[in-house]
């Protein structure tokens, strides 16, 4: 697991793990509550290049070509989205040869994150002050829209759980 997590954070300074040049647009795919901003954060860091949003908060449901269009024109290098893996989605993908880093997170951990974060002055996301139990259902059908990323031929998978290790973030 390590070794995967240090491949990823190699590989966004180098772009080797991607095999590509390093002007080439990398879209990076999250699920809310499961890395967003450790991903968004370390390519800062470690780039030294801003990661631009597919839409309003990186929150499209659908990547259009609009969208993506633009942001490719203007080389923009990293752009992210909580983009579902939809045919519309990763026909596009494919279609520009887009390399994908998609991050994602044990499902309980995400409730829990999810719960914490409807709890506070944050916007509000799924089912703000209910239980936990009731919050699962929909948790589980949401998430289940984007694991098929991990079968992309473009797209380079790890969890939150690798990058941060066995304590936590």
């Amino acid at each position: 697991m390590k070794n995967k997590a240090l491949a990823l954070l190699i590989g966004i300074t180098c772009a080797q793990v991607f095999a590509t040049k390093l002007s080439d647009t990398v879209l990076l795919v999250t699920i809310p509550k499961c890395g967003t901003h450790l991903l968004i954060k370390t390519i800062k860091l470690m780039t030294k290049k801003m990661v631009y949003y597919l839409g309003d908060m990186g929150m499209p449901r659908i990547l259009t070509k609009a969208g993506l269009q633009q942001s490719l024109k203007n080389n923009k290098p990293y752009v992210h989205g909580h983009l579902p893996a939809s045919k519309n989605n990763m026909d596009l993908t494919a279609h520009h040869k887009l390399k994908v880093i998609f991050i994602y997170r044990d499902p309980r951990d995400q409730v829990v994150s999810l719960k914490y974060h409807n709890q506070g002055n944050a916007p509000p996301f799924g089912h703000r002050g209910r239980d936990l139990d009731k919050m699962i259902p929909r948790v589980t059908s949401f998430f289940s829209e984007f694991l098929q990323w991990q079968n992309h031929p473009c797209v380079y998978t790890t969890k939150f759980e690798s990058l941060v290790g066995s304590k936590g973030g």
